[in-house]
């Protein structure tokens, strides 16, 4: 990889849910462009498995056990990354909550939840990272990823859909307050992914179902997810901000036509 691309060299990348799926790889790929990592996630052992891929590729890396759905959280993760680092200059917000659940039955703890995992930690996470850059005077890039259930409705989505629309549109209310920092704001929006979570409950029948109506006719794994952070967290995307992409093998594109 030549790293020159993208501008990331000895920058520090801080990645909220680091340690499994879509972060694992965000943060790798971060790593090989240069980023020193501060792993975050809730549980030690997948924290620590990053931090070891990471090190042992020949990276800087630190793991932070903190749950950043809570304010305390986030200032635990924020302190020991500067702690450690002096500055932030990537933040990658990849956790999310969601309940697979008839909207009929879906309650009020659910929903609330829902925002909490989803949107609200998201904007807690930035506003610290944000502060951090601005001290520094060095600006920097917050990605987080959405979803294409916030750009398209989907059945038993209604809370997620809906903490995920907010994501996409605080992305471009952050982009439109913070460019005069230099701080760029941007989402991914994936679509069908292969992580841990999402093979566990997914069955041979739902599988071809998906892939039948993905044009690319295959579902995403977390690299092609974590290609897209990198890029945004880069110098490539150096005049992008307040944009959203869908990485979805252009299912929101064929959603409308029955399965071939």
């Amino acid at each position: 990889m030549d790293k020159s691309l993208f501008g990331l060299e000895g920058k520090v990348a801080l990645i909220a849910g680091g340690g499994r799926g879509i972060g694992r790889s965000s943060a790798l790929y971060l790593a090989e462009a240069g980023c020193k990592l501060a792993i975050v996630d809730i549980e030690p052992a997948h924290a620590d498995a990053v931090v070891g891929e990471a090190k042992k590729a020949g990276h800087d890396a630190i793991g932070i056990i903190a749950d950043v759905r809570e304010s305390s959280g986030v200032a635990k993760a924020m302190a020991a990354t500067l702690k450690r680092f002096g500055r932030v200059d990537v933040l990658a917000n990849i956790i999310a909550t969601n309940y697979w659940t008839d909207t009929l039955e879906l309650t009020e703890a659910q929903w609330d939840d829902v925002a909490k995992g989803t949107l609200r930690y998201a904007f807690l996470t930035a506003q610290a990272a944000a502060k951090a850059m601005i001290a520094g005077k060095h600006g920097g890039s917050i990605v987080s990823i959405a979803s294409m259930s916030g750009i398209d409705g989907a059945p038993r989505h209604v809370a997620y859909g809906a903490a995920k629309a907010g994501l996409i549109h605080m992305t471009r209310s952050l982009a439109a307050e913070w460019g005069q920092y230099g701080i760029r704001v941007n989402a991914v929006a994936p679509g069908s992914i292969q992580t841990p979570k999402t093979i566990a409950r997914t069955t041979p029948e739902r599988d071809a179902t998906l892939k039948s109506i993905i044009p690319l006719a295959r579902r995403g794994v977390p690299d092609d997810i974590g290609k897209v952070v990198l890029f945004f967290a880069s110098d490539l995307a150096a005049y992008v901000t307040g944009q959203t992409v869908l990485a979805d093998g252009g299912a929101t594109c064929n959603f409308s036509f029955p399965p071939r």
